[in-house]
């Protein structure tokens, strides 16, 4: 039997290998006594003297000379060094001695070499010659019993395959049993099914059964946790890798994939926009995602990274930035390429641009980030609102920090700061202010109170507190995706001042090349761990919890066996 011959051969192996181990350390012994010139048989046997061989610190050899000095006169030391710090020594004395000796060797850490009887008989070079003849035919036999492991693998991996598949198969069904109930003549189990496939479960069993099954469908009750089957388009289902690092989402709440399968490359874009650069990203993330031997959320992270930089480069044509060139410097530089400037479609975000860059574009880029950011935050809410509906919390949905009330805040505030600017005595002594900032923060404070469970005291201290001072934090935070933006402009920008310095091509080449390498490297991290936050702290946590579990279904394929 294949069997039988295997586990014979491999037993064979196991067994030289043990023996080899045993032979290397024979000769890393023999290394360690040809530093002092001595065979193994002059250090044991001995009849009136007694020889210490071992390793010892560096640093205590001084201490154990003293001591031996004053109780022992007689011996004799020799040491080699092992390493920086420590020693192997030889240490003789007479017997009579030898207690007092390992007393006093022990105290300073010393760790003996034991030598084998099998190399005590033989001189040095005979120990040698030996010790590499057994290690050279060991070594051989390895080899052949390894080749005649791999002859049988290759004759039959077929076989092999299958067994293990099979194999496999049977160790699921056999964990699916377990968990049936059964009485003499039936078995009674349950499980979490999509609910597409109800009907389709239910006719298999009752087909399979001739009739004879009972299958009930329910839906999932209250206090029940149902794992989530997540099913996503496509083309946003790479940015699941994003997600479920937050978490995973829950039976009861909304997926906020498709929707980051936009904001997601949009706001990587705006901090990274290069037309040049861009292209790269994508690049990088079509070999991520599609051509290097990675694992599944490594091909994810490489798809999202092809979205970001069709993003990316979308955004540059809207700077007029290409691998940091733009206007003049497009013709000046890549001739070949730009017969004459590429305007920016938008505008020019480098403060230090070679084109005309007003201190109004640097503006309108913040107040856009502003915006930007009113605008998810806003959808953030309303998806809170909608996943509480969901779950019935009606109450809630109205009077929540980050439901209708806190929509109406968020919205009331950014109105009033419009209308009067950061005038606080007009916001905080306005009519308007009553509609759309005390009244909903007074539906916050009552409904944390009467809804939420809080005391009143704590229901005042978070809704003026943390509700006012998120709001505005959560609005501020996303200047950052312009101010990204403009940074990685501002690199560009002394990249070329650093080609304008020069007159040598090469140089120019070189510099080209190589700030554009460390710019990519360098952005590609930052913006994208930029875009994280946005979406963990800002967006996420106004309306995702993340505590789902996953749907993991009994699944058994077979790919080597028959079906």
């Amino acid at each position: 039997l294949v069997e039988d011959k295997v586990i014979n051969l491999n037993n064979n192996l196991n067994s030289v290998r043990k023996e080899i181990e045993e032979f290397e350390g024979y000769k890393n012994i023999v290394t360690k006594l040809e530093k002092f010139n001595i065979g193994p048989g002059n250090l044991r046997g001995l009849m009136k003297t007694h020889a210490f061989f071992g390793n010892i610190p560096k640093e205590d050899i001084p201490a154990v000379e003293e001591e031996l000095n004053v109780e022992l006169p007689v011996y004799v030391i020799e040491n080699m060094e092992l390493d920086k710090k420590t020693d192997t020594i030889i240490l003789i004395t007479y017997s009579e001695y030898e207690a007092e000796v390992t007393r006093i060797l022990r105290t300073h850490h010393f760790e003996e070499i034991d030598i084998p009887l099998k190399i005590i008989p033989y001189t040095l070079e005979e120990t040698k010659v030996k010790v590499e003849e057994n290690l050279k035919e060991l070594r051989e036999e390895d080899k052949n019993i390894l080749d005649e492991l791999k002859e049988i693998a290759s004759k039959e991996m077929g076989n092999l395959l299958r067994y293990r598949e099979f194999l496999s198969a049977a160790r699921k069904l056999d964990e699916v049993n377990r968990k049936f109930a059964s009485t003499r003549d039936t078995y009674i189990f349950q499980g979490w099914v999509p609910s597409s496939k109800s009907d389709d479960i239910k006719k298999l069993i009752e087909e399979l059964s001739e009739g004879k099954g009972i299958v009930e469908i329910n839906e999932p009750e209250k206090g029940d946790t149902p794992p989530t089957l997540i099913n996503n388009p496509k083309i946003t289902k790479p940015l699941e890798v994003i997600t479920t690092n937050y978490g995973y989402p829950g039976y009861n709440e909304l997926d906020p994939t498709s929707i980051i399968g936009l904001t997601f490359p949009i706001i990587f874009g705006f901090m990274f926009g290069d037309i040049g650069e861009g292209i790269v990203v994508a690049l990088l993330g079509y070999m991520l995602g599609f051509r290097l031997k990675v694992g599944e959320n490594a091909r994810k992270l490489g798809r999202t990274l092809i979205l970001c930089g069709i993003s990316a480069t979308i955004v540059g044509f809207l700077y007029g930035s290409f691998f940091g060139l733009e206007g003049e410097s497009m013709t000046k530089y890549l001739p070949f390429l730009f017969k004459k400037p590429l305007p920016p479609l938008w505008m020019n975000i480098n403060p230090i641009s070679t084109s005309s860059v007003t201190a109004s574009n640097i503006q309108n880029a913040v107040l856009f980030s502003l915006e930007f950011g009113v605008l998810l935050i806003s959808l953030a809410l309303v998806l809170n609102v909608i996943k509480l509906s969901l779950q019935k919390e009606y109450k809630y949905a109205f009077v929540h920090p980050s439901g209708v009330a806190g929509l109406w805040f968020f919205l009331g505030s950014v109105v009033l700061l419009f209308h009067y600017g950061l005038d606080l005595v007009s916001i905080i002594t306005s009519q308007l202010s009553l509609v759309l900032f005390y009244l909903p923060l007074l539906v916050i404070i009552i409904g944390e109170w009467k809804v939420g469970g809080q005391s009143l005291g704590m229901s005042l201290f978070n809704s003026v507190f943390d509700v006012v001072l998120k709001y505005l934090s959560n609005g501020l935070s996303f200047v950052r995706i312009m101010i990204m933006g403009i940074i990685h402009a501002a690199f560009m920008g002394m990249m070329v001042m650093g080609m304008n310095g020069v007159s040598n091509p090469i140089l120019i080449s070189i510099i080209f090349i190589f700030g554009n390498i460390g710019i990519i490297i360098m952005e590609v991290f930052i913006s994208f761990i930029q875009d994280l936050r946005l979406h963990f702290y800002e967006i996420f946590s106004k309306f995702y919890a993340g505590n789902g579990v996953p749907f993991n279904p009994l699944k058994i394929s077979f790919k080597f066996l028959e079906k």
